[in-house]
């Protein structure tokens, strides 16, 4: 017999979460380019081919297409080896989200399973399902970008510091140091777990053990900055030239702003409205309750959600990821005390919770299904179509999803420069005249247009044998919005 039998509502959380693993297989195929993830694609094949990473998607463009001294180094190192060992191609890339997942979810069992004072089992598995539901957590596990991986060493560096005040063994302090240096070395974002590690050992006046944090996270992090020496010029050349790190927000005073606008990433869309609100409702239930056990979790969780706000460069929502773990502890924690004994909860507090959980299920019902049956994108299958009509080994301006998985058979320059050159001077620069001159000037002979450029520049209507300044048409899909142009050698 098992010496602890699974409960009633133990089976039916494992039930949900088997669905939830079958939806997440079924979504997989056919799933949307996100955002950078060609960007952090391309970056990591070059780190797997030429030692280090540059870009001929930037073609042009603060001598990315040289050398990168600013990016997502942790995550860009376990990309390029996947690279290596496994070629070059959407799925392998996107698996390592996929471990960084599992990872995620081994450690929130590590840390609640056991624990009766955050649940034990039952906790465990309300945390997990709500991670699992969470429609940021379900989206992003399976793309290629970091915010998965911060979660997971996040929560590890939160595991290592809680052992290492409760047990006062330095080498724990270290574990969380060292964890929370490899989080900002996935993502400068990791920033927080750092933050919130000091403000707790501060707030607890822990100062060998603040020094022994301090001194792993620096020593880990370090390593950012190996391939920078002796070329800090043009790391700060690139760093103060990329907007996408935005020049206003580099001040102290232009970060405490950022923080009067949090709420437009935790309350900003359905995907993470509903996820927001539940944590918030719990967290102020469980306070309400007597949160003083759980002191430091308070303590470090507010650290991250304040220096989030600080420090992350746009109100983008999947930043909220790098939060979903501590949101998970404390739904988990509270569902299973709120589960066996609802009666010690007064009843504003039951309606609140109730309210909260059923729309959160109900949204993320609804956007997970959406995401796992919606609009698909066959990328690789519409770009061998289009490869057919580009000459191998050759220059083709194009749009970034090209990238898959045609990377090792062209030298791809990103239509999102031109578009940024083309810019400059207002729409009247945008006519097939100054596109044709641009992809000129970087020896391209070939252009592939996605429907908005293709609609801008009027050519909709354009057919096979046409002729666009000095380049032909020689094919277009309707279906699919894609023009190809190749400069007439005649």
């Amino acid at each position: 017999m098992m010496k602890h039998p699974f409960r009633r509502l133990e089976i039916i959380l494992l039930v949900i979460l088997g669905l939830q693993l079958a939806l997440l297989v079924v979504s997989v195929p056919g799933q949307r380019i996100h955002g950078d993830e060609t960007v952090f694609a391309e970056f990591a094949y070059f780190q797997a081919h030429d030692g280090y990473p540059r870009s001929e998607l930037y073609r042009g463009f603060l001598d990315y297409d040289t050398r990168i001294y600013i990016y997502h180094k942790f995550f860009q190192w376990v990309g390029a080896a996947v690279v290596w060992l496994f070629g070059f191609g959407a799925w392998p890339l996107r698996s390592t989200s996929l471990v960084a997942g599992v990872i995620l979810f081994y450690l929130l069992y590590r840390h609640m399973g056991r624990d009766q004072s955050l649940g034990g089992r039952t906790g465990f598995l309300m945390a997990v399902a709500f991670l699992a539901l969470a429609p940021l957590t379900f989206k992003f596990v399976k793309l290629y970008r970091p915010e998965v991986w911060l979660a997971a060493t996040g929560l590890g560096s939160y595991m290592a510091l809680k052992r290492g005040l409760e047990r006062g063994q330095l080498k724990w302090m270290m574990a969380g140091g060292a964890l929370a240096g490899l989080a900002m070395l996935t993502h400068l974002n990791g920033a927080i777990y750092v933050a919130a590690g000091a403000v707790v050992l501060l707030s607890r006046k822990k100062w060998a053990p603040m020094g022994a944090f301090g001194v792993a996270a620096l020593a880990v992090f370090s390593l950012y900055f190996v391939d920078i020496i002796g070329h800090f010029d043009q790391f700060w050349y690139q760093y103060t030239g990329d907007p996408s790190f935005g020049e206003g927000e580099r001040t102290i005073i232009g970060s405490l702003l950022k923080l009067l606008d949090e709420h437009k990433r935790l309350f900003r869309k359905p995907e993470i409205i509903f996820t927001s609100a539940l944590f918030f409702i719990s967290a102020a239930v469980n306070l309400w309750r007597g949160g003083s056990r759980h002191r430091d979790f308070y303590v470090y969780a507010a650290t991250c959600i304040v220096t989030l706000g600080a420090v992350a460069p746009a109100k983008t929502t999947p930043y909220a990821i790098l939060l979903f773990p501590f949101f998970a502890i404390e739904v988990g924690r509270l569902a299973a005390t709120f589960w066996q004994s609802p009666g010690i909860f007064p009843k504003l507090a039951r309606f609140g919770l109730i309210t909260a959980t059923v729309f959160f299920i109900a949204d993320s019902v609804v956007e997970d299904s959406l995401n796992a049956f919606g609009d698909k994108q066959h990328w690789v299958a519409d770009n061998r179509r289009l490869a057919a009509f580009i000459p191998p080994r050759t220059g083709v301006l194009a749009p970034l999803d090209f990238v898959w998985d045609e990377l090792p058979n062209y030298r791809i320059a990103g239509w999102r420069v031109a578009d940024w050159r083309l810019s400059d001077f207002g729409k009247k620069s945008y006519t097939i005249e100054n596109v044709a001159a641009y992809a000129d000037s970087l020896g391209i002979p070939t252009i592939v247009l996605d429907r908005e450029p293709r609609d801008l520049l009027g050519l909709q209507n354009a057919s096979v044998g046409d002729k666009q300044a000095d380049y032909e048409v020689v094919a277009h899909f309707p279906s699919i919005g894609i023009l190809v142009l190749r400069r007439d050698q005649r």
